[in-house]
């Protein structure tokens, strides 16, 4: 089942500056090149590291349609875990490592159609500061943000948190965690593909965040928002944003503190 797109009105516009506009690179496919070969003698061939023996998690009952993953320790014991966002499943799963390399075979479902309705990203953060890692899924066909909270070592709260709506985050595609007030504590963007924009949602104290979330860009600016990451690129010490625009064939860096 292919994600369905649509175009709406243009998002709002804000203070935050917006960098240059970087267009996509055009490459040279000629030659005979093939998946697996070194593009140069220097290049070790991909996986070449890797075990050639692969493990397969999930399946059509626990995850239809994976359109994301991320890694976090979701259970508290040191080691890594793994949780999907299935679209046509309509939830999140999460495989939890019992022993390296080695993961439950009954996975935990969180969500469902009344709660993350269509979910194409999920990641991983402490959201509430209380030391262990919480999930966020952007749904596109919800078109909001569920906050999963953990409770206690790998169990999450059975009634997550809703943020956004179709007027402010209209079919969000992907989302992202970072400090972007310079708080201390985890905000959330996404980048709304129907809305052209990006939404910002400042955390006020554990829990709870702004009621008005502030939205970044516009149709002229961000068309068509596929992906979003925040990150410190200008070495000035917050957190700024950058989206991939899949019409506007681009990304848009929004710096911030300007």
């Amino acid at each position: 089942m292919a994600l369905v797109r649509g175009s709406r009105a243009e998002g709002s516009t804000d203070p935050w500056s917006e960098g240059a506009l970087v267009g996509p690179q055009k490459t040279d496919r000629s030659g005979s090149w093939s998946p697996g070969t070194p593009r140069n003698p220097a290049q070790r061939p991909l996986g070449a590291s890797l075990s050639a023996a692969s493990l397969a998690l999930g399946g059509p009952g626990t995850t239809s349609e994976p359109f994301s993953v991320a890694t976090a320790d979701l259970d508290g014991d040191g080691d890594q875990d793994l949780v999907s966002a299935n679209f046509t499943g309509r939830n999140l799963t999460v495989f939890f490592q019992l022993s390296p390399g080695s993961f439950a075979a009954a996975p935990l479902a969180l969500g469902g159609s009344a709660t993350t309705f269509g979910p194409v990203s999920v990641a991983a953060a402490d959201l509430d500061g209380d030391g262990d890692q919480d999930l966020v899924s952007a749904n596109q066909f919800g078109d909001n943000l569920t906050v999963f909270f953990q409770l206690s070592p790998g169990s999450f709260a059975a009634a997550p948190l809703a943020l956004g709506g179709s007027a402010t985050t209209n079919a969000p595609v992907s989302v992202a965690a970072a400090d972007l007030d310079e708080d201390g504590d985890q905000d959330l963007v996404s980048a709304n593909f129907d809305g052209n924009n990006l939404t910002v949602f400042f955390q006020l104290s554990p829990k709870s965040f702004a009621a008005a979330p502030l939205a970044l860009g516009g149709s002229a600016t961000t068309n068509f928002p596929e992906s979003v990451a925040a990150a410190d690129l200008d070495g000035d010490g917050d957190q700024d944003l950058v989206s991939a625009n899949v019409f506007g064939l681009n990304l848009t860096v929004f710096f911030g503190g300007r």
